[in-house]
């Protein structure tokens, strides 16, 4: 459980400097430059694809919590801390 909670705070954290970097990362501003596209716009993807990807992995994670619990070897309690 300290792990699944170290890992929540962690994406967290990332997520925040993540979202507050106003610096591109080379490979977005190489391919804005490559396709002449906006490099904002390319971050957007970027910036999705990460979500859509995090948000899968969450909804991963709860289901192997619910089958813990399901099957006794934590409670719900311990889900949710």
């Amino acid at each position: 459980m300290l792990a699944l909670s170290i890992l929540v705070v962690g994406i967290l954290a990332t997520n925040s400097v993540t979202a507050a970097n106003t610096n591109y990362p080379p490979i977005v501003t190489k391919i804005a430059q490559k396709f002449n596209l906006n490099v904002s716009d390319v971050q957007t993807v970027f910036d999705d694809d990460r979500d859509e990807r995090r948000a899968e992995m969450f909804a991963r994670f709860s289901d192997k919590l619910d089958e813990l619990v399901s099957s006794g070897e934590i409670t719900a309690s311990q889900k949710e801390a």
